[in-house]
C-alpha cells in the first residue's frame, strides 16, 4: 500500500488533466453510463460515498491496510495491470491536492468545446464554464452577462464582431481573446468585456478595435468601463491611439496590477490612476511584453495555470497560460541595491530633517529587506521606488549665513529697480548682485516667486508706498546682506518688504519700514529661515512677519532681534533661537554690533553703530545715547496735572508732573486713562487743547485735543503740553507733563468670560455666540489682578475647524459644535499664560435670507473693477452685506453662501461678503446653508430668497450730438462730446449710466470708440464728488471711404431716451493708406532698440528665454559671448531638473535653445523633449499643452511610440480647454476663455489646421471666439493680447487686414503702436506710460510674425521650415472590415505625426480555412472526426485524426460486504470513455450473491464469496469482490477527512467521512473533545466557538478518526 501511495504522489501532477476528466465521468447516473450522463446530478449520499481518495489514516486505523490486503489476495489475479495501475491513481495521495481537484471538478458544471456551447444568455452567480478547446465565434456571439465564472484553462477564444462579454459582475481567468478582424468599438467598450465590476486574471488579448467615433470615444484596448479588478493580464492588440491600452474609463473601487499594455494613450484612457500598480502604468512595445513574463506572475492569482514564453512561437511569440503552479520568477534585486547604493552617498546634514526622516526610514526597510532576502518581485519593486521617492522629495538645509558666490558663475548686477522688475521667472540656481542704493516707487510691480541669491553687498532698498521686492522668497531662495526701508503701500493686505512669504532663507538684513500693512519681512514665516537679522522702526503688523504657516520644514529665527514696541506672532517652541525684543535702549548698544558681527559668517556684510544707534551697514558712527530718561519739563508748570486712570481708579496729583503708564493697562481703545488740570477753570471764550510732543518713537501715544484722554500704543516717551487758546486767537502753555511707557513685568494673568474666571478651566458656549475673554495681570509687586489691554495678549486657538479667531484679538466665536481650547500668553513675556477648554451646544439653524433686499440705489463706479470684470462692465461699488441667520447664534450660522439670479444685474462675492451690482434692474438673492445636527448626522439645507431692485441715482433722460453731420479723412480721428442729462442733473449729479451702444448700417467705414473708460470726478461742491464714473467721451475714426449712419442707444432704457443718429462720410483726403508693413518693420525696429539696450550690460542668462527667440527670430545677431553666457546658466539650471519641473519652463527653453541651433535632447546630458513628452504635469493648463506643441514642432521632435504624450494626445487634450458656448479656450479649464490663451492655442494649431479633424474643429471655433471678442479700436484691451491675436492669425495664414479683423487703416498693426512709449518698449495698457519687457517681447514677436507673413516666410515657429503638416506620415494601418471573396474589406490609418486618419479598401480575399475543429469526438471505436472551413465561402473539408480512444473504467469499490438477503445499489462506475456503455453485470456465484443489469448487488442466503464482473460495450471488464457473511457488517476505515483544519470564530464546516466497506452498517457518530472551542453536530458540522483547539473524533463501530480543529 506504501507503495502505492508513493506512486500516485509522484504521478498526480502529470496526470491533472485525465484526473480532472475522470472524475468527472464519475459523477455520472448509475449504468448504463452514457457520455451524456457524465454530469448528471447526484444526491448528496452519492457523491460523499463514491469515496475516490481513500486516505492515509492513523495507526488505530490499520485494518484498513488488512481489508485491502484481503481484497488484493482473493481478487487481485483477475484484474488487469490497467486496472490495477488506475486503482493505483485513485487509491491514494496527497490530502489537499486531491480535495482540490475534486472541488475543481465539482464547480466545473459547463464545458465549452465549441462556438456553440458559448452561454451567450450569460453564466450565473455559482456557474462555471470551462474551455476544453480553442473556439472562434461567429458574428453577433456575445456572452450578456458573466456572475459566474469563465475559466479558458489556457485555451483561446477568436472573436468576431463584438466583444467577447457585455457585463463582468463574476470572473473571467486563464483566457486567451484573438479576434478575426478589427473590432469597431462604442465609447466605454473593450475587447474581453464592456462593463466590468468583477475580475478578469490571468488573461490576454491581442484583438484591434476602432472607436466608432474619431472624436468623442474613448474606447479600451482590453476592457471598456472598469470598476473591479484586472490582474496578471497583458494586452497586445492595436486600439485607439486615444483610448486606454487597459481600460477606457474606471472609477468605483477599480483596481488594475501587473497588467501589461502596448498600444493606447494611457493605461486607462479617461480617468483616474490612484490604484494601478507601477509596472501598469507605462505602455510597452512587443518585444518589453515578451521579456516582461516575470511581471505576469508577479502576485499570480492560484488558479493552476502560469505565464510562460511558447516554446514553439505560438501566439506570435507573446506569453501564454501554462498548467501548473510552476517555478517562481527568480527577484531581481538590482533596482534595490542601486537605489541603496545611490542613497548612501548622501550626506544627511546637507538636507532637512523632516525629509531626510523618510528617507532614513525607507532606506531602513529597504536594508531589512535585502538582507532577509525573501521578499517578492512587487515587494522590492515597491520598496525601491520607496526609497527613490524620498530621495527624489529630500530638501536642501537652508542656510544659516550667507553663501558664498561661487567663482565663475553668472552674476546679474543690479543697479536700478527696473531691471527687478523685469525678473517674472527662471531665479533658480541664478545670482544678483546689488551694485547701489535703489528705490522702489508706487508703480513698482514684481511677481516673481525668488528662488535666486540676492547678495545686497550692504546697500539699501528703499520703499516709497511699493510692494515688496519680491512675491514672496521661494524655497530655494536667498536674500542676503540687504538693509530695507521706507513704506509700504499699494497693497491690500499684510505684506513686508520682501512680500507675502519666507520659504527660503533671509540672511544678515535689517529692515525698517512703516504702512498700514508693513509687517518686517514678510506676511508670513512658512518654512523658511531668518538669520542674523534686525527690525526697528514701525512694523504694525509684525516685527519680522505677521504670520506662521506651519510647513513641511517648521521654519527657523535665530540671533534676531526686534525694539520691544513690534509685535510677533506665537510660534511653536524651537522656531525662535537666540532670538527676542530689545527696548530701544538695548537696539541701539555695540554689544548688539558684535552680537551681530559674531553671526554674520564668512560672507555677510560687517555691521556698525549708525548715527542714530541702530545697526547698519557700514563703520561704526558717532552716536550720542539719549541719557535723560524723563522728557525735560521746559518751564513751571501753572496748574497741577491729575490723572485719572481708565479703570476708574482714584484720580492722582503726578508728583514733578511725570506719569508713568504701561500699553498694558489701558482699555479696548488703548485709553490709559484722562489728564485734568486741578482747580483750572478756562476763560470765557477759551478752551484747553492737549497735545503730544518730543515722542519717541513716533506713534507710541497720542492725545485727545479736548478732552485729555491719553491712548497708549506701545512702549516710548513724550512730552504733553497743555495750551489755552484764547479767544483773540493767541495761546499760551499752561502745564506740561513728561510721560513714559513701559511694560510692566506681569507675574501671572487671569482670564473671564462674562465675569466669570475660567483661567486654566472650562466653559460653555451656546451655538456660535461670540465671546470674548477679559485679560487681568498681577504685575510684580503688586497683590491685586487688573483689567489688562487686550492687545498685549496672543489668543491662540487649539483647533481652527472649530473655533473661529484672530490670535490677536479675544473675541471668538464656534464653526460647529464641539471642544477645543485658547491659550493666551503676553506679547512681551510669552512664558507668561494660561488656557480655557471651551464647548459649544448644538443651536439649530431656524432660517436664513440675503441680508439685502427692497429697492437699492447705485450711482458710483468700483474703480478695481474697471478691466477686472469677466463682461469687460465696470461694476458699481459693491454693498457690504451678509446672510441673516436666525438664531444668530446657530451652531452653522457663518457657513453660508449666497448667489444671484442674474449675475449681469448683480451677483455676490462670497469671498469679500458684498452685493455687487452691475446695472439697474431686478434680481433674486438666494441665500444656502447647512445644518448638521451631531447626534443624528443628518444634514438639512435651508434657503432663503430676498428681492432686489437696484436703481439709478441718475438715471438718463436725454442724449444730445452737438452735430447730425460729420466728416472725417480715412485713418485720421475726430472727438465728439455728448451731452447726456439726468432726472437730477440739476442737482449736480453725473448721469449715472451713460453707456451707449453703436450700430452702423454699413460696416467697414468708420468706427467709434470710447477715448476712456473711466475717471475719478473731482469737482468741489458736487454733490457726487470723488466718485469714479465711466467715460463719456468718444472718438470717430474713419477706416474705409463712404458715408454711414451711426446710431448710438443708450444702455439706460429707465427714461427711454432717444438714440442719436449722425451722418458720417469718410473722405480719402489727402493721406495715403497706411502701409502696414512699414509700420510693422519701423516698429519691430523699436522694439529690438529697447531689449537690446536693456540687456546691453546684463546679457541674458536663463529666465530670458523669451527675449533671445524673440531677438533671433527677427533676424538680430546677439554677441557669442552672451549666448555662450546664456546657455551655461540654462545648463546649470536644466541639470536640477526633475520629472516634476514645470512643463511651460522646459518648453520656454527649449525654444530658445532650438532658435540658438542647440539640440533640445542633450542639454548636457538633458533631454528636455523627452522631459515635455513624457511630463505627468502636460494636462495641468492648456498653456503647457500649448507649448508643448510649439516647441517639440519647432525642434522637429519624432516623438517615440512609448511616450506619454503624442501631438495627437496634445491636440485633444487642448480641445477639453475650449468652451463649447462661445470657443475660447481656457487657462485650467473649459469654463471661461480668454483672447490670449484662445490665440496661443491657434499658434500651435495653426500647422494642423488644414489637415488634422480635431485641430480643424478646435481653431474655427476659436477664430469665431477671436472675431466677436475684437474691440472697437481693433484690439484686445491689452498689448499681449491683442500681439497674441496678431500672431495667431499670421501663423494661420490669415491675412489681419481682413474685414473679420480689421482694414488697412485701422487694424492690429495700427492698435499696436498706441503702446509704445517713449524709450521705444511697449507698455501693458495704454493707460501706463512705463514701457513693460514682457510687452515688448510679444509686441515684437506678433509685428515680426506679420512682417513674416507679408513677405511671404515662414510662420514665426517654425524654425525648421517644414511649412504645414500637409504629408501625413500612416502607420501600417489596422483591418477594420476584413475582405470576404465577395466584397473590399477596409483598412484604417494613423497619421504616427498628428493623429489624423483615412480608411482605404483592401483587395479581395483568397479563400482562408479555419483551423482543424472536432466535430465528431474520438469514442471507444472511432476516432475523433475534424472539420476545417474557409471563412469567406464557407466550404468544409472532413477527416478522421487520430486514433480511437482507449476503453477505461472505474468502480467505486472494489469490495464490498454484505449480510445474507441484503441489497446495495452504492456501487458505481465512471472513468468510461467517450462512447463507452455499460453492458453487463454479472456474478461469478449466483447462489451467493447475484447482480441485475442496473448494478443491484442482492446477497443470498449463503454466505461466501463471490466476484461481480463489469462488462462494457467495448468489452472492457472490472471485478468486484462481494463477501457474504452473516455478522454485523462493520466499519473497517474511515476516510475522506483531513486530520487538521482551521475555522474562524462563529463560522462552521461539514464533516463528510466514508466508511469502509461503503455498505458498513454501523452508524457515524462525532464528539468534540473542547466544547467550548468548538461543536460538533450529528451531521458533522463543525462551528467555531472561540479561539483554541479541539480534536472531534469521527467514530463508526470501532474505527475512530480524530481531526484537530483550530479556531482562529
Amino acid at each position: 500500500m506504501k507503495k502505492r501511495m508513493k506512486k500516485t504522489k509522484k504521478g498526480y501532477g502529470k496526470k491533472a488533466l485525465s484526473v480532472s476528466l475522470s472524475m468527472a465521468l464519475m459523477l455520472g447516473g448509475t449504468a448504463p453510463v452514457q457520455a451524456a450522463d457524465l454530469f448528471s446530478d447526484q444526491t448528496a449520499e452519492e457523491s460523499t460515498s463514491m469515496e475516490l481518495y481513500p486516505e492515509e489514516n492513523t495507526a488505530e486505523e490499520s485494518n484498513t491496510a488488512d481489508f485491502a490486503a484481503d481484497e488484493t489476495e482473493n481478487g487481485a489475479e483477475d484484474f488487469s495491470a490497467g486496472q490495477e495501475d488506475q486503482a493505483d491513481e485513485f487509491s491514494a495521495g496527497d490530502e489537499d491536492s486531491s480535495k482540490a481537484a475534486v472541488a475543481e471538478v465539482q464547480s466545473a458544471s459547463h464545458v465549452i468545446s465549441t462556438a456553440a456551447d458559448l452561454p451567450t444568455g450569460g453564466i450565473a452567480e455559482g456557474e462555471t464554464y470551462e474551455l476544453a478547446a480553442d473556439i472562434t465565434l461567429t458574428s453577433g456571439q456575445q456572452i450578456s452577462s458573466i456572475a459566474g465564472t469563465l475559466d479558458g484553462k489556457g485555451h483561446v477564444i477568436t472573436l468576431a464582431d463584438k466583444p467577447l462579454a457585455d457585463k463582468v459582475s463574476g470572473t473571467i481567468q486563464n483566457l486567451g481573446v484573438a479576434g478575426s478582424s478589427t473590432l469597431t468599438l462604442s465609447d466605454g467598450q473593450g475587447s474581453v468585456a464592456n462593463t466590468v465590476t468583477g475580475t478578469i486574471q490571468n488573461c490576454y488579448s491581442t484583438v484591434s478595435s476602432n472607436a466608432a467615433s474619431d472624436y468623442m470615444d474613448t474606447i479600451g484596448g482590453f476592457v471598456g468601463n472598469l470598476q473591479g479588478t484586472v490582474t496578471n493580464c497583458y494586452f497586445a492588440g492595436n486600439t485607439d491611439m486615444f483610448g486606454g491600452g487597459i481600460a477606457a474609463t474606471n472609477g468605483g473601487s477599480y483596481k488594475i496590477s501587473h497588467t501589461l499594455w502596448a498600444s493606447g494613450m494611457s493605461a486607462v484612457g479617461m480617468g483616474r490612476t490612484d490604484n494601478i500598480s507601477d509596472d501598469s502604468k507605462t505602455k510597452m512595445t512587443a518585444d518589453q511584453i515578451k521579456a516582461s513574463v516575470d511581471i505576469l506572475n508577479t502576485e499570480i492569482p492560484s488558479t493552476g495555470f502560469r505565464w510562460a514564453l511558447p516554446s514553439d512561437g505560438s501566439n506570435n511569440g507573446f506569453p501564454v497560460l501554462t498548467e501548473g503552479s510552476g517555478t517562481p520568477a527568480e527577484v531581481n534585486w538590482d533596482s534595490l541595491k542601486a537605489a541603496i547604493e545611490s542613497t548612501e552617498k548622501l550626506t544627511e546634514s546637507d538636507y532637512t530633517e523632516t525629509s531626510w526622516k523618510a528617507v532614513s526610514e525607507a532606506l531602513a526597510e529597504a536594508r531589512e529587506m535585502l538582507d532577509a532576502g525573501t521578499a517578492s518581485q512587487s515587494e522590492v519593486n515597491a520598496a525601491a521606488k520607496k526609497l527613490s521617492d524620498a530621495v527624489n522629495a529630500l530638501k536642501k538645509q537652508k542656510p544659516e549665513a550667507p553663501v558664498k558666490i561661487p567663482e565663475g558663475v553668472t552674476v546679474t548686477h543690479i543697479t536700478s529697480a527696473d531691471q527687478i522688475e523685469n525678473i517674472w521667472s527662471g531665479t533658480e540656481g541664478q545670482y544678483y548682485v546689488l551694485d547701489n542704493d535703489i528705490t522702489l516707487t508706487g508703480d513698482y510691480m514684481n511677481f516673481c516667486e525668488f528662488n535666486g541669491v540676492f547678495d545686497g553687498q550692504g546697500h539699501t532698498v528703499t520703499l516709497k508706498d511699493s510692494q515688496g521686492l519680491f512675491t514672496r522668497v521661494g524655497e530655494s531662495g536667498v536674500v542676503q546682506n540687504t538693509a530695507f526701508k521706507g513704506t509700504i503701500g499699494n497693497v491690500w493686505e499684510n505684506t513686508g518688504a520682501l512680500g507675502g512669504s519666507i520659504k527660503g532663507a533671509v540672511l544678515n538684513c535689517s529692515v525698517e519700514i512703516s504702512g498700514s500693512y508693513a509687517c518686517g519681512f514678510a506676511k508670513k514665516l512658512s518654512g523658511g529661515v531668518i538669520a542674523n537679522s534686525i527690525s526697528f522702526g514701525e512694523s504694525p503688523k509684525g516685527a519680522l512677519f505677521a504670520q506662521y504657516e506651519t510647513a513641511d520644514d517648521p521654519g527657523l529665527v535665530k540671533n534676531c532681534y526686534w525694539t520691544d514696541t513690534l509685535s510677533m506672532p506665537s510660534v511653536p517652541e524651537g522656531v525662535l533661537v537666540n532670538s527676542t525684543s530689545r527696548d530701544e535702549t538695548e537696539m541701539k548698544t555695540l554689544d548688539l554690533v558684535d552680537v551681530l558681527n559674531n553671526g554674520r559668517g564668512d560672507n555677510g556684510t560687517k555691521w556698525g553703530q549708525s548715527s542714530e544707534g541702530f545697526p547698519y551697514f557700514g563703520e561704526n558712527q558717532s552716536y550720542k545715547p539719549d541719557t535723560e530718561v524723563w522728557p525735560e519739563l521746559p518751564a513751571e508748570n501753572q496748574y497741577q496735572v491729575e490723572f485719572s486712570a481708565y479703570n476708574g481708579s482714584a484720580k492722582e496729583t503726578l508728583t514733578d508732573s511725570r506719569l508713568q503708564v504701561s500699553p498694558d493697562s489701558v482699555n479696548a481703545f488703548k485709553v490709559a486713562g484722562r489728564l485734568s488740570l486741578k482747580d483750572y477753570q478756562a476763560p470765557e471764550g477759551s478752551h484747553l487743547e492737549w497735545n503730544c510732543t518730543e515722542m519717541k518713537p513716533s506713534g507710541a501715544m497720542a492725545m485727545d485735543l479736548s478732552s485729555g484722554d491719553l491712548y497708549v500704543y506701545r512702549n516710548g516717551k513724550t512730552l504733553i503740553t497743555a495750551t489755552q487758546i484764547n479767544s483773540d486767537g493767541s495761546s499760551k502753555v499752561v502745564a506740561y507733563v513728561s510721560v513714559i511707557a513701559t511694560t510692566k513685568k506681569i507675574e501671572a494673568v487671569r482670564l473671564l468670560i462674562d465675569g466669570q474666571d475660567i483661567t486654566n478651566g472650562s466653559f460653555t458656549v451656546a451655538g456660535s455666540e461670540t465671546k470674548k475673554i477679559q485679560v487681568q495681570g498681577k504685575y510684580t509687586g503688586e497683590d491685586d489682578f487688573s483689567d489688562m489691554a487686550f492687545s498685549s495678549f496672543l489668543y491662540k486657538a487649539a483647533d481652527g475647524s472649530v473655533i473661529s479667531n484672530d490670535e490677536s484679538y479675544s473675541s471668538f466665536f464656534f464653526l460647529k459644535p464641539g471642544t477645543s481650547s485658547i491659550t493666551v500668553s503676553s506679547k512681551a513675556q510669552p512664558d507668561i499664560s494660561a488656557k480655557v477648554d471651551l464647548t459649544s451646544t448644538y443651536v439649530p439653524i431656524e432660517s436664513i435670507v440675503p441680508g439685502m433686499s427692497g429697492q437699492q440705489v447705485i450711482h458710483g463706479r468700483n474703480a478695481n473693477s474697471d478691466g477686472q470684470e469677466e463682461d469687460g462692465r465696470v461694476a458699481f461699488n459693491p454693498i457690504p452685506g451678509s446672510a441673516v441667520v436666525t438664531p444668530t447664534n446657530a451652531s452653522y450660522a457663518s457657513d453660508w453662501t449666497i448667489t444671484s439670479s442674474d449675475d449681469t444685474i448683480g451677483y455676490y462675492s462670497n469671498g469679500s461678503k458684498v452685493f455687487v451690482p452691475k446695472q439697474s434692474g431686478k434680481v433674486t438673492y438666494t441665500a444656502e446653508i447647512k445644518d448638521t445636527d451631531p447626534e443624528t448626522g443628518k444634514t438639512r439645507t435651508i434657503t432663503g430668497t430676498s428681492e432686489v431692485e437696484f436703481v439709478y441715482k441718475n438715471p438718463l433722460t436725454s442724449v444730445t450730438s452737438p452735430v447730425t453731420e460729420v466728416t472725417v479723412r480715412s485713418g485720421e480721428s475726430q472727438d465728439i462730446d455728448l451731452s447726456f442729462t439726468g432726472e437730477i442733473s440739476d442737482q449736480g449729479y453725473n448721469v449715472t449710466d451713460p453707456s451707449m451702444k453703436w450700430t452702423f448700417d454699413k460696416k467697414g467705414v468708420v468706427v467709434i470708440t470710447k477715448k476712456t473708460s473711466g475717471y475719478w470726478k473731482r469737482q468741489d461742491g458736487a454733490p457726487d464728488t470723488n466718485n469714479y464714473f465711466i467715460g463719456t467721451d468718444y472718438r470717430i475714426t474713419g477706416i474705409g471711404e463712404g458715408t454711414v449712419i451711426a446710431t448710438g442707444t443708450p444702455v439706460d432704457q429707465t427714461n427711454s431716451p432717444e438714440p442719436v443718429k449722425i451722418r458720417l462720410t469718410v473722405t480719402k483726403g489727402d493721406g495715403q493708406d497706411t502701409d502696414n508693413k512699414k509700420l510693422a518693420s519701423e516698429d519691430v525696429e523699436k522694439a529690438v532698440s529697447y531689449l537690446t539696450d536693456l540687456h546691453q550690460e546684463k546679457g541674458y542668462q536663463y529666465g530670458d528665454e523669451w527675449v533671445v527667440y524673440a531677438l533671433l527670430r527677427s533676424g538680430q545677431t546677439i554677441d557669442q559671448d552672451k549666448l555662450d553666457a546664456y546657455y551655461e546658466s540654462v545648463c546649470a539650471t536644466v541639470k536640477g531638473w526633475s520629472a516634476d519641473q514645470k512643463p511651460t519652463d522646459i518648453e520656454r527653453v527649449s525654444l530658445a535653445l532650438t532658435a540658438m541651433g542647440k539640440d533640445i535632447t542633450n542639454v548636457d546630458g538633458v533631454n528636455l523633449a523627452a522631459m515635455i513628452y513624457n511630463s505627468e504635469k502636460l494636462k495641468n493648463g492648456s498653456n503647457e499643452l500649448i507649448y508643448a506643441l510649439i516647441a517639440l514642432d519647432a525642434a522637429d521632435i519624432q516623438i517615440p511610440g512609448n511616450a506619454k504624450w503624442n501631438r495627437a494626445s496634445i491636440i485633444r487634450a487642448l480641445g477639453e480647454f475650449q468652451n463649447p458656448t462661445t470657443g475660447g479656450i481656457g487657462l485650467t479649464d473649459a469654463k471661461g476663455g480668454s483672447s490670449d490663451i484662445t490665440a496661443m492655442a491657434l499658434q500651435a494649431l495653426a500647422v494642423y489646421r488644414n489637415h488634422n479633424t480635431a485641430a480643424k474643429n478646435i481653431s474655427d471655433k476659436a477664430l469665431t471666439y477671436l472675431a466677436n471678442a475684437m474691440g472697437d479700436d481693433f484690439g484686445y484691451g491689452t498689448c499681449e493680447s491683442t500681439a497674441q491675436v496678431l500672431l495667431a492669425l499670421t501663423s494661420m495664414g490669415i491675412d489681419p487686414l481682413s474685414d473679420d479683423f480689421g482694414t488697412v487703416n485701422m487694424n492690429m498693426i495700427t492698435n499696436l503702436t498706441g503702446y509704445i512709449q517713449s524709450d521705444n518698449g511697449f507698455s501693458h495698457s495704454m493707460s501706463i506710460s512705463k514701457s513693460s519687457e514682457m510687452s515688448t517681447v510679444q509686441a515684437l514677436q506678433a509685428l515680426d510674425s506679420y512682417r513674416r507673413f507679408v513677405n511671404k516666410e515662414t510662420t514665426y515657429w517654425d524654425l525648421k521650415n517644414k511649412g504645414e503638416h500637409a504629408k501625413h506620415s500612416w502607420d501600417a494601418g489596422t483591418v477594420t472590415k476584413k475582405s470576404t471573396c465577395k466584397t473590399k474589406g477596409t483598412k484604417s490609418y494613423t497619421c504616427t505625426w498628428c493623429g489624423e486618419k483615412k480608411t482605404e479598401s483592401t483587395a479581395l480575399a483568397a479563400h482562408k480555412w479555419s483551423s482543424w475543429k472536432t466535430t465528431k469526438s474520438a469514442t471507444v471505436f472511432a476516432p475523433k472526426q475534424i472539420t476545417r472551413t474557409c471563412s469567406v465561402c464557407a466550404k468544409k473539408e472532413t477527416k478522421n485524426s487520430g486514433s480511437k480512444l482507449k476503453p477505461t473504467i472505474k468502480l467505486n469499490a472494489y469490495g464490498i460486504r454484505l449480510n445474507p438477503g441484503k441489497s446495495t445499489s452504492k456501487v458505481k462506475v465512471s472513468g468510461l470513455a467517450k462512447g463507452d456503455s455499460v453492458k453487463s453485470w454479472k456474478s461469478s456465484n449466483t447462489a451467493i450473491v447475484k447482480v441485475d443489469k442496473k448494478g443491484v448487488i442482492t446477497a443470498q442466503k449463503k454466505t461466501g464469496t463471490a466476484y461481480i464482473t463489469v462488462t462494457l460495450a467495448s468489452k472492457k471488464t472490472a471485478k468486484l469482490k462481494v463477501v457474504v457473511q452473516k455478522g454485523t457488517v462493520r466499519t473497517a476505515a474511515i476516510t475522506g477527512l483531513q486530520s487538521r483544519i482551521t475555522i474562524s470564530k462563529g463560522k462552521t464546516t461539514t464533516l463528510k467521512p466514508i466508511r469502509r466497506p461503503i455498505t458498513s452498517a454501523e452508524k457515524l457518530t462525532y464528539s468534540s473533545s473542547n466544547k467550548a472551542v468548538a461543536t460538533v453536530s450529528s451531521k458533522g458540522v463543525v462551528r467555531g466557538v472561540k479561539k483554541g483547539t479541539a480534536v472531534i473524533t469521527v467514530r463508526s463501530g470501532k474505527v475512530s478518526y480524530k481531526c484537530r480543529v483550530t479556531v482562529k
